[in-house]
């Protein structure tokens, strides 16, 4: 059985031509295919979503210039409102991270006494803080053995 000559279904915005023709092994099936601009390389080649439908026989019109059109415009429009949502999600204040604690101010309607016990409360706590991150060069793990199984 011969097979019949390609005729051309469609182009898309990037140049590429999509062809169909019947197929040489089973007559009821159409057989579809790109062919690539000639300036493509072929690690480059992309196909827009419509096309690899069409391609994939799971619609059975090729698509329009206007709904490739449609759909860049779509696209660039998601990409802007998704980084509208990142800027949101980056303002807002992180649950995760520890509050930043207010400092004391020194003599602001505090007496001499309420000012040294804060400002000893606030050495303590970042020298707690910083042996909680970093116990120091010379420590060494204590030595772990492990007990017996319960059965």
């Amino acid at each position: 059985m011969a097979q019949e000559v390609p005729h051309r279904s469609g182009q898309d915005l990037a140049g590429n031509t999509f062809w169909e023709m019947k197929d040489a092994l089973n007559a009821e099936r159409w057989r579809r295919m790109v062919r690539y601009t000639k300036r493509t390389h072929m690690g480059d080649a992309t196909v827009s979503p419509q096309w690899h439908q069409w391609l994939r026989h799971t619609r059975d019109e090729p698509p329009s210039i206007h709904e490739q059109a449609a759909d860049i415009t779509r696209q660039s429009q998601l990409k802007h409102n998704a980084a509208l949502a990142d800027a949101r999600w980056a303002a807002k204040a992180r649950y995760i991270e520890k509050p930043q604690a207010p400092t004391p101010q020194i003599g602001a309607g505090l007496n001499p006494l309420d000012s040294g016990r804060a400002r000893a409360a606030q050495d303590q706590q970042s020298t707690a803080e910083k042996t909680a991150i970093n116990p120091g060069s010379d420590y060494q793990p204590d030595s772990w053995t492990p007990g017996p199984t319960a059965r």
